[in-house]
This record gives structure tokens, sequence and C-alpha cells, in this order.
């Protein structure tokens, strides 16, 4: 049993500088929404450029979608941050040739469990319809970078100056720094330091297995490859809505989020590189995938060769994934090939 008066850590003791809430205990929330997206409006504002050949964009608008939130919440001084945001840039600018141009910056999945090189940042153009391809270039070198930096600064005023006074100090804490040397005369103890000393990892190691296929499609290699690069082509084979950025480090996110990941290597028509996951898999555990594609004309062929290495051996067998890349991607692939859908 605590024993009071005997400085047992067990009794809530009324002198701790914190004594609502003794070492962070109990759960305490704190609602970032509208700071967030103040802060968010202020940093995405600031995105102004234009470059050397004459084309030029600025943002005229932020705006957030419906289900936007931002929560902090501190469990035995432990702090758990939760946001979710869809947001939309409304943009203006000129082209090389000093055409006018409209259009908006979609960024749809800033949230707490996706990386931020994996952050989805879309350009469409409202006027002209068509896009000159030397101005999106221009959009996906100057802004998205910018638009990527921004987003860090946010999480990053979010983490370290927002939930500042949500884990307040302990008495044990508190005693530690106030405490001073016995005697003024003491100096303190020299630190060693070991060169070329490993950093201990603290990650959790996960199984994984690799698997090979080989796949012939009636298709040049061309269009076999634009059905994993090209937008309305990924669209037309998984049947529903897709969001991919199209460059090397571009992410993207199939059947409604549940396939992810980016593409780290692109060299048409003949290799394609990924990184790739499902929605169940460890956090952040992404497997590799690279695919490489010959063609022979002759007979009108391209044979695809995949090696997916890296995949959770807990989460899938190498059946189940074998099965999952026939249906969800070669068969409707060739399906909407045979059709002409993709050509």
């Amino acid at each position: 049993m605590a024993k009071w008066g005997e400085g047992d850590p067990r009794w809530i003791v009324e002198d701790r500088p914190d004594g609502t809430n003794v070492n962070n205990w109990h759960w305490k929330e704190k609602d970032a929404t509208a700071w967030s997206k103040n802060v968010l409006k202020e940093l995405l504002s600031e995105l102004k450029f234009e470059d050397a050949k004459g084309n030029s964009l600025e943002v005229e608008e932020v705006n957030f979608g419906d289900e936007c939130e931002a929560v902090i919440n501190n469990r035995k001084q432990k702090l758990i941050f939760l946001y979710e945001f869809h947001i939309t840039l409304k943009c203006s600018g000129y082209t090389w040739e000093n055409d006018k141009i409209t259009g908006k910056i979609n960024i749809p999945n800033l949230e707490q469990q996706e990386p931020l090189n994996d952050v989805i940042i879309e350009y469409s153009q409202e006027t002209p319809k068509s896009t000159d391809l030397k101005y999106y270039d221009f959009v996906k070198e100057h802004c998205r970078p910018f638009i990527r930096e921004k987003l860090g600064v946010y999480i990053d005023k979010l983490k370290n100056e927002y939930s500042k006074d949500l884990v307040l100090p302990s008495k044990v804490t508190h005693q530690n720094q106030s405490a001073l040397p016995a005697k003024t005369g003491d100096k303190p103890a020299p630190t060693t330091v070991k060169v070329g000393a490993t950093k201990q990892s603290t990650g959790i190691k996960i199984a994984t297995f690799k698997l090979q296929m080989k796949e012939t499609f009636q298709a040049t290699a061309h269009d076999v490859l634009e059905a994993f690069l090209d937008k309305p082509r990924v669209e037309a084979f998984t049947c529903s809505a897709v969001k991919l950025e199209r460059s090397r480090g571009g992410a993207f996110s199939l059947y409604d989020g549940n396939i992810t990941g980016f593409f780290d290597e692109m060299v048409p028509p003949v290799k394609l590189v990924m990184r790739w996951r499902k929605r169940d898999w460890p956090t952040e555990h992404y497997s590799k995938v690279s695919i490489a594609l010959e063609e022979h004309p002759d007979s009108g062929e391209t044979v695809l060769s995949l090696d997916h290495s890296l995949i959770p051996s807990a989460t899938a067998s190498e059946q189940d994934m074998i099965n999952g890349w026939k249906m969800m991607f070669f068969q409707p692939m060739k399906q909407r090939l045979a059709l002409g859908y993709l050509l």
C-alpha cells in the first residue's frame, strides 16, 4: 500500500507542476483544425513562380474539403497526431507564349499515415482545356517541390509548436531540470564520444518473400507500359477512380486506396520499377515491383516479366499475390487492350 508522507510515487502529490494531470497519465485532446487551416492557407498562398521562359503561376485561393480535421492526443506522455486534409488550390498564370491560364492543384491525401513523398499533388487546367506540355513541366518542376516543402513546414509546426502545452513537466522532470551541482567548484563530467558507433535499429523485422511471373500480351510494349502509367488507361482497366502522378517519384493510388505506392524508375518502353504496398500491410512497408517488357514484332506480342520482392509473409501467400496480379491487373488489361479501349 502506498504510504502517505513518505514520498511514495503512487500518491498524487500537490506540489507537482502538473498536479491536474500527473505524469500526463490522463487522456488529453487538443483540436488543431482551425489552426491548421490558417497555417496551411498562409503557407500555400506563398506559391508564386515565374521561370526564365515566361511561364508563371500563382495561388489565388486555398480551399478545404468538408472532412478536414487535425487533432493532437496525449496519453502517458505520448503524443498522437491525427490529421486529414483535402486541399484545392485555385491558380492562374501565363504560358511561355503569354496565354492566360486558369486551373487548380488538388492535394487529396495529406494524412498522418502518408509519408510526405507519397502525398498526391495533381494539376488540372480549366482554361484553355488543352494543357501545354512545357507548362505542365514547369508546374511539375517548380510547384510540386514547393508544395511538399510547405506541407512539411506545417507538419513540423504542428508537432513542435502547436503541441507544446500538451505534455507538461512531471515532478521528476522539473526536479532534474532545476538540480544544481552540490559544489559550485565541481566541473562537469567529460563527454565520451565513440567514433563510428552504429545506431541500433528499433524497427521490427518483417518476414518477406519474392515471386516472379511472366505474362504475354497481344500488344506493343508501349501500350502495355501505358496501361500502368496513363491515368485514363489505368482507370479503364481498374473500373475505378485513380490517383496517379506520371513522373519519377510520382505517387499512385489504385482500387480506392487499397494499392498505393510511387514510381522509382521509368525506361519507356522496356522497364518500370515501383514501390508498391497494400492497405493491410504493416505501416510504411513497401515492396519492390520491377517490370521488364520484351516486344516481339513478328508475332505482335510483348512478354512482361514481373519481379515482386519484399512481400510481407504474414499478410499474403505467394498464391494470393499471383492470383491478385492476374485478376486485378493482367486479365482486365488484356481485355481492354483486345477491345482497343487503351489504344
